[in-house]
């Protein structure tokens, strides 16, 4: 009697396993393959740097989702090119962009169904503050009736966050030559530091660093101190001016400045002074012959007194 009860038990257990794995593959081939169920959610998941500056590059990284059930094939992601934004590889294609089913059933771990795609945009120069919309066309050949063609619109906000500058000689001396730099731009720049490159027009001092400013406010100005000084024939000498823009990214520029009407005459580096060299070389001379004559009669004494010993 316990064995019948038995095997109806193990009966009963075998058609339960029976019955949820047939469930599980109906469940499976119930999603049928069709383009009129595939959607992508399409959103911009940061740009750098933020705020973007008119005239500049800067990375943006779309994320797109199929949130549709079925898999897309031959998709192509297109960022058009249309002011104020312009870009030269703007094309990505998928053979195969997977839905929610293929991930479940082929029981993919992660985002299988997401993908993160990274374009680099240049804006243009004359681009208004505010914000501008990039705009993202997604293409789905399905070989159906129902292939999809949409548009999406990506808001970017451009914000002039750059400055400029005005750079003037405030004074030279054999020992230093000292600028005047002044913020005439609409930002406060950060972190300064003024450098000279590297040229002929000026000799470089001992001790020559950086100048390094600190934050200039737009409209205030700072004097500049550097251990060089200027040749007599130098025209122009180059600034390299290096700061931090209100986005973070570090920025150099350089300024040229005009010495055509400067008088260097009387504080430029200039070699040594003819009749002082004479002076040190005549006395290099003297030197030289006395080291000579005493070392000549040291040698003729030695010389001497072994002849006396002999």
């Amino acid at each position: 009697m316990k064995t019948k009860y038995l095997i109806i038990l193990f009966s009963l257990v075998f058609l339960t396993q029976l019955m949820l794995v047939s469930a599980d593959n109906m469940y499976i081939k119930n999603y049928s393959v069709s383009g009129k169920n595939t959607q992508f959610a399409v959103q911009t998941l940061k740009y750098e740097p933020y705020p973007v500056n008119a005239g500049d590059w800067f990375d943006v990284w779309i994320e797109v989702q199929n949130t549709g059930q079925e898999d897309a094939k031959n998709v192509n992601f297109q960022l058009v090119s249309n002011y104020p934004f312009s870009l030269d590889d703007n094309s990505r294609q998928f053979n195969v962009f997977y839905g929610s089913t293929s991930a479940y059933a082929m029981d993919m771990h992660g985002d299988a169904n997401t993908v993160v795609l990274k374009y680099r945009v240049k804006v243009a120069d004359n681009a208004p503050d505010g914000t501008s919309n990039l705009k993202m066309i997604v293409s789905v050949n399905n070989k159906d009736p129902s292939s999809q063609n949409t548009e999406y619109t990506l808001p970017i906000e451009i914000k002039k966050t750059k400055t400029d500058f005005d750079v003037k000689i405030h004074d030279i001396t054999p020992q230093e030559t000292s600028f005047v730099i002044t913020n005439i731009g609409d930002n406060t720049a950060k972190a300064v530091s003024v450098d000279l490159k590297n040229q002929g027009g000026a000799a470089f001092l001992s001790g020559n660093e950086p100048a390094s400013l600190g934050d200039i406010n737009s409209g205030d100005f700072t004097i500049a101190h550097m251990k060089i000084v200027p040749q007599k024939n130098a025209k122009e000498l180059t600034l390299e001016i290096s700061y931090t823009d209100n986005s973070g990214v570090r920025t150099t520029i350089e300024k040229n400045i005009q010495m055509e009407n400067v008088n260097l005459s009387n504080i430029c580096v200039q070699g040594p002074d003819k009749g002082y060299m004479n002076w040190v070389y005549g006395a290099i001379g003297l030197l030289t012959g006395a080291f000579i004559v005493i070392l000549t009669r040291l040698f003729l004494q030695k010389r001497a007194s072994k002849h006396k010993i002999k």
